[in-house]
């Protein structure tokens, strides 16, 4: 063989080597570049771990303490609501009473008049029959 000949050959296996050789170099480049982004998102995550951990305790005291102030509205309203049901009844009773008093009281007074007038009717009326 001529060494004219050879030359294109080892020429293009050169060549072929060197692009293989720079594929390989991209290769571990890129290995290398995976490897650190794996590393860099694996403390990412424990960060994100954390982050998710602090925000469910911070809602979970936020979902307690607002659940806490509801049930402290609502007992307040049922109290009012009791001291309002109360009132109303004691104030019933009151007026009942009271009208229950007035109605006796004029009844008592009719009564007196009654008498007075029965009484003075038996006066004149036996004061006549009398000679």
């Amino acid at each position: 063989m001529s060494p004219s000949i050879t030359t294109p050959v080892s020429a293009r296996t050169y060549s072929e080597q060197q692009k293989s050789q720079r594929e390989v170099e991209r290769s571990q480049s890129r290995h290398d570049e995976d490897v650190k982004e794996k590393n860099r998102l694996a403390r990412v995550m424990e960060h994100k771990r954390e982050f998710e951990e602090r925000v469910v305790r911070r809602r979970e005291a936020e979902y307690a303490r607002l659940r806490v102030e509801r049930e402290e509205r609502l007992s307040q309203v049922l109290k009012a609501r009791k001291e309002e049901r109360d009132m109303k009844r004691k104030m019933l009773y009151y007026l009942r009473t009271e009208e229950e008093r007035v109605t006796r009281l004029h009844e008592e007074e009719a009564q007196k008049r009654l008498g007075k007038t029965v009484f003075r009717f038996i006066v004149i009326f036996s004061s006549a029959l009398i000679p």
